[in-house]
């Protein structure tokens, strides 16, 4: 039982969800089967345990059945109710946490069975938990058209010879497919800038021309936020979309799901980062503000977990704009929401880094140490900031020691991808710094526009400064 879709499904589930599912399970409605409710007891006293003897599959037979000879069919069979059960179950919660869902096929029931009455009365209740949905992203009006629709099937099987509503349930279509267009779009596009999509955006252009002409699209907030994320990607002049997505973000926060908020707070940034490679120095801060506005918000959470490449990011952006106060209140007050399995690794590296930047070497190779080494990017990292506090500690000896131990490491190194062009560059340019005293001027400066004209490089400025 220990690889089973059943075990793993159900280790997923929360102590809440462990409760609720109780009530589930122990319902005649929903499951009728003794074995299948002792099942799911026996998975309530010992899924988490660590005695994985325990999850023997004959073992558990015996449990459910302590008379009967071990039968792989009917085990099975035990397991196989148990784990749909938990699946409707799940199904159902997810049905239970969207009233629009449930009125809808309210709705539906009452016009099946031509109870006129009751149908108005359902969908006037409808129309007002329509009206009163907390957030109006792309999937609200999807919600709305379907309600339309089935106030247009209800006014046809009644015969009604007045307005049928149509028109509303058209718009309401409409919306949802362009704001979709639009996010599935920008999403793509997102995907194919790290070569991670093929992308076909024959049908988008119509799409846009014909936003571009009906600019009153532009007032439902669902589809100006992902036009404008299209648009900051597609045009050259991009700047005015980017400025008005801020704008968007700000006023329609609250109409939007913490995922789909998190989405538009990546793309604002991803055009930073564009722009930050292409030397506009400005969108560093902008960059800065982005993550300090959404940590507030707390959208660049997963599951309550921080990923520490945004952790990293936004130290790297702290420490780039001198906001050192700001880094190692963050650095300590953040370290709590890191996963367990990178917290003290990525904690101690981004504390080496603010003393690195800070001038503090001696602190910051006390945390270098500290770093788990078995981590790749880790031990990339770790090993570059190294070299340059050797460096800067004119401490000679041990930095040719570790350029050359660092490049035997890149080299036993497979699938690094960029990084191994990158950090074999920084040591093949170290090596010549350390050379310096021997170059004439000329040499100097030929080794300067050699530098300057490596795009495939860590710690480029560091290096510049040094030869300067």
């Amino acid at each position: 039982m220990n690889n089973s879709r059943l075990l793993e499904l159900f280790l997923c589930l929360s102590k809440k969800e462990i409760r609720d599912l109780r009530k589930f399970v122990n319902s005649p409605y929903h499951n009728q089967r003794q074995d299948v409710t002792d099942l799911f007891e026996y998975l309530v006293h010992h899924a988490h345990s660590r005695k994985t003897d325990k999850l023997d599959k004959v073992l558990v037979f015996k449990s459910l059945y302590p008379k009967q000879k071990y039968q792989e069919k009917k085990m099975r069979y035990a397991m196989s109710f148990l784990y749909k059960c938990i699946q409707a179950f799940l199904s159902h919660q997810v049905y239970l946490n969207n009233p629009l869902l449930s009125q809808k096929a309210l709705l539906q029931a009452m016009r099946q069975k031509g109870r006129n009455r009751l149908f108005e009365t359902s969908l006037k209740a409808t129309e007002e938990e329509l009206l009163g949905q907390e957030y109006q992203h792309p999937h609200f009006h999807l919600q709305a058209f379907l309600v339309q629709e089935e106030q247009y099937l209800f006014k046809v099987s009644a015969q009604r010879s007045t307005h049928l509503g149509l028109e509303e349930a058209s718009r309401q279509l409409d919306l949802f497919f362009i704001a979709n267009k639009f996010k599935h779009a920008a999403l793509a596009m997102a995907h194919q800038q790290v070569g991670q999509s093929d992308l076909n955006l024959d049908l988008l252009y119509p799409i846009l021309e014909e936003v571009d002409q009906q600019m009153n699209y532009l007032d439902t907030p669902a589809v100006a936020v992902y036009y404008h994320c299209v648009k900051m990607m597609l045009e050259k002049e991009a700047l005015p979309h980017f400025v008005e997505l801020r704008s968007l973000m700000q006023i329609h926060q609250q109409q939007f799901p913490v995922p789909e908020l998190r989405d538009l707070y990546i793309f604002a940034l991803n055009f930073c980062i564009r722009r930050l490679n292409a030397q506009e120095g400005y969108f560093k801060r902008e960059a800065f503000s982005i993550y300090q506005e959404g940590l507030d918000k707390g959208v660049f959470y997963d599951n309550g977990i921080l990923s520490r490449f945004n952790y990293k990011n936004i130290v790297a952006l702290g420490l780039g704009l001198e906001e050192y106060s700001w880094v190692a209140q963050f650095i300590e007050k953040y370290k709590s929401y890191l996963d367990k399995s990178v917290k003290e690794s990525t904690y101690h590296f981004n504390l080496a880094l603010l003393h690195y930047k800070t001038l503090n070497y001696t602190e910051a190779m006390e945390h270098l140490q500290l770093i788990d080494t078995d981590d790749v990017l880790n031990n990339l990292n770790a090993r570059r900031m190294l070299a340059c506090i050797y460096y800067e500690l004119e401490q000679m000896e041990p930095l040719y020691s570790l350029l050359d131990s660092f490049q035997n490491y890149i080299y036993r190194k497979r699938q690094l991808g960029y990084h191994k062009k990158h950090y074999l560059n920084f040591i093949k340019f170290m090596r010549k710094l350390l050379q310096k005293e021997q170059y004439s001027t000329p040499q100097l400066d030929k080794l300067k526009a050699e530098l300057k004209a490596t795009q495939d490089i860590v710690e480029k400025v560091w290096l510049l400064e040094k030869l300067a």
